[in-house]
């Protein structure tokens, strides 16, 4: 994630970026997270039915009687998926050499259509310091 936010923050030209910290007059510090998991879910639905009756006598009589039925009714589903899912997050800040923090922001991602989740990561942080950039720069 450092080396994608580090290209990021560069390909925007808003800093000069060094891996020098002692030549810097802000340090970008913070933490990221970048998740790769699968996401499975089951389901099942049924319904069942089942209904007999029945009647049977003999007798020492010539006669018989005999009555039997029976009903059954029987529907399953199921079902199984299983999603492949990525998703990052980072928070970082701007401090400046005395360690007062001039900047901060936290930002998330699924994951973009044409990007990786912490590639759409560092271009929201790198997005996000470029309108807070500007209209710190309107204030003047």
């Amino acid at each position: 994630m450092r080396q994608i936010l580090q290209s990021s923050l560069q390909g925007e030209r808003l800093l000069v970026v060094t891996g020098k910290e002692e030549r810097a007059d802000a340090v970008l510090r913070g933490g990221a997270e970048d998740l790769v998991f699968s996401e499975v879910n089951n389901s099942a639905d049924g319904v069942n039915a089942h209904v007999n009756a029945g009647r049977e006598s003999a007798g020492r009589s010539v006669r018989r009687a005999a009555l039997n039925g029976g009903l059954s009714l029987e529907e399953n589903d199921s079902s199984h998926s299983s999603d492949r899912r990525h998703e990052a997050i980072a928070a970082v800040r701007l401090v400046n050499q005395e360690g007062d923090v001039i900047w901060a922001t936290t930002q998330e991602s699924l994951g973009a259509k044409f990007r990786g989740a912490s590639a759409d990561v560092a271009e929201k942080i790198t997005a996000k310091l470029k309108e807070d950039f500007e209209k710190a720069k309107g204030l003047k």
